[in-house]
């Protein structure tokens, strides 16, 4: 393991793990004082980022097709967002897509009245942004999709209503210190909204892919970090977020990833299947045990 670099557990510290699996690729271990999952070792954060830099999803055509699988779960966030916004005075609510891919979830906001801005480290996924967007800038003479990450963006202190993060925060390298960067530039009384892969399903899947590899290609995609609904409530409670909830997520229409041996609408009657189930056991704990593939977590800055 050439030019890895062993990192502590991001969440409390500790250098206290256990090892869950290797792959052929990567090392997936879990903390033993909060439930952490990540990979250790793992590359360098400029290798990480290079890799997003010039990679992204891979082409137009990716980005289509997982816009496409995701419309229906975006525009029910953005109702559920709206609903719980307190507008205070007369100017647009202002709305931030973290890894905003090509833009399509911010073109959506906008159409529901939101001031919208964006961050993506992909070279493509900006440019194609930008074009879906317009050039124009904000009252500062920004650009309304910034090519970086949330940091180098260096947006001014409590500027935004709404922050959102879709499927990405468990790619980035240090996911507290993007939450501490996300509760600066948010204004109190804030909503952020995550949706991030689920490990309690991801790791079940993990011990028991023998027995579906006739169906799925790969079945436990590791980032470099995993969330469960408790590691990612414990990181925004030490975060200061408050009025955190915790729910299921809808799943994805079709086969964006292309990882299914099966034809696509099997797969969509697959995915039903398990979302039903997922929520039986969701309503049945009184909303304790989420199990669904993906999770959302809503979170307001005090």
């Amino acid at each position: 393991m050439n030019n890895l670099e062993h990192i502590k557990c991001n969440l409390c510290g500790a250098e206290d793990e256990k090892l869950l699996f290797n792959t052929a690729t990567v090392r997936v271990v879990r903390c033993r004082r909060c439930g952490l999952t990540y990979i250790n070792p793992r590359p360098p954060m400029e290798n990480i980022l290079t890799t997003f830099v010039y990679s992204g999803i891979g082409s137009e055509q990716n980005y289509d097709k997982i816009n496409i699988s995701k419309d229906k779960i975006y525009r029910s966030a953005l109702k559920k967002i709206s609903s719980r916004l307190p507008i205070a005075d007369y100017r647009l609510p202002r709305l931030l897509d973290i890894g905003c891919s090509n833009g399509y979830f911010l073109q959506l906001a906008r159409s529901r009245g939101f001031d919208v801005y964006g961050v993506e480290p992909s070279k493509l996924a900006v440019s194609l942004a930008r074009k879906s967007l317009g050039t124009q800038n904000d009252s500062l003479g920004r650009d309304r999709v910034f090519e970086g990450t949330l940091k180098q963006a260096n947006f001014p202190s409590e500027y935004f209503d709404v922050i959102t993060l879709w499927d990405m925060f468990e790619q980035v390298s240090d996911p507290s210190g993007e939450i501490d960067e996300i509760k600066r530039i948010l204004k109190p009384g804030g909503l952020i909204l995550i949706r991030v892969r689920n490990m309690s399903f991801h790791l079940i899947v993990y011990r028991f892919q023998k027995y579906i590899g006739f169906l799925v290609t790969s079945p436990a995609i590791m980032h470099l970090y995993g969330f469960t609904p408790v590691t990612l409530k414990k990181m925004l409670i030490k975060a200061g977020f408050r009025g955190i909830c915790m729910r299921d997520s809808p799943l994805t229409k079709g086969d964006p990833y292309m990882q299914s041996k099966t034809t696509v609408w099997l797969m969509d009657i697959l995915k039903k299947m398990l979302f039903v189930l997922c929520k039986i056991v969701y309503l049945v704990t009184l909303r304790r045990i989420i199990l669904t593939p993906s999770l959302f977590a809503y979170a307001r800055k005090k």
